[in-house]
């Protein structure tokens, strides 16, 4: 039992973030695009499932069920090859504040609340290929149920 699709994410970015990220996939497209020799499409963003924290169990005379805060992360990969001083971070501007325009507040239709911000980060910075990657974290309330078959 999946705790949140991920493709709805995948959706919502792709249509609030047309014209700032270029591609939009997820883990494995992430592993792909960063083996060595890759190409990649700058900036792009990649949605992993990166943690789901259990809360209380609801009990009552219903099914069992329990929510979870789950913590989907949008990491950003921009490609900063030749790029100098403070021209990298202005290149995250945009990307970064596109997918936060589109995540935070947002509600997944199978969450119980709407995304909101759990941090940012440099995740790598590979001075081989020049690709720098920012994580977005964001956290979305899901309810797993017992099911009777």
């Amino acid at each position: 039992m999946e705790l949140l699709d991920l493709k709805p994410f995948q959706a919502r970015l792709k249509a609030k973030t047309t014209g700032v990220i270029r591609d939009i996939g997820f883990a494995a497209d992430f592993a792909a695009a960063t083996a060595p020799g890759a190409a990649i499409a700058s900036p792009s963003a990649f949605i992993i499932l990166t943690g789901a924290e259990p809360l209380e169990i609801q009990e009552g005379s219903g099914p069992l069920r329990q929510l979870f805060d789950v913590t989907v992360s949008v990491l950003l990969a921009l490609k900063l090859a030749g790029v100098r001083g403070s021209a990298g971070l202005e290149q995250l501007a945009a990307p970064a504040a596109a997918t936060r325009g589109a995540l935070f507040g947002w509600a997944h239709p199978d969450a119980e609340r709407k995304c909101w911000s759990g941090g940012e980060s440099i995740e790598d910075f590979d001075s081989k290929t020049g690709v720098l990657v920012y994580r977005l974290d964001f956290v979305a309330r899901a309810k797993i149920q017992e099911t009777f078959e």
